[in-house]
């Protein structure tokens, strides 16, 4: 599981301060989620790339994680351990 943060480039700098204190906070409050992204436009929130950014948040081996993508519009990660 991951978590995305969306905070467009056209968001008001009052509007992006608000999206990381309410990333913050869930991020302390879903202590089991490990991976994080975060797009700022269209194109960073595609697939391909949500996959490559997680790939580059594994560290070491045993945090690699293995992403399952049985169709187009949806989605599954799994932790490789």
């Amino acid at each position: 599981m991951f978590l995305m943060l969306w905070c467009p480039n056209a968001a008001t700098d009052e509007t992006r301060n608000m999206y990381k204190r309410s990333m913050d906070v869930l991020k302390q409050c879903l202590k089991d989620v490990k991976d994080f992204v975060e797009a700022t436009n269209i194109s960073e929130a595609r697939l391909s790339v949500i996959k490559a950014k997680l790939q580059e948040n594994s560290a070491t081996e045993e945090d690699q994680i293995q992403i399952i993508d049985d169709s187009d519009d949806s989605m599954e990660v799994e932790n490789g351990s």
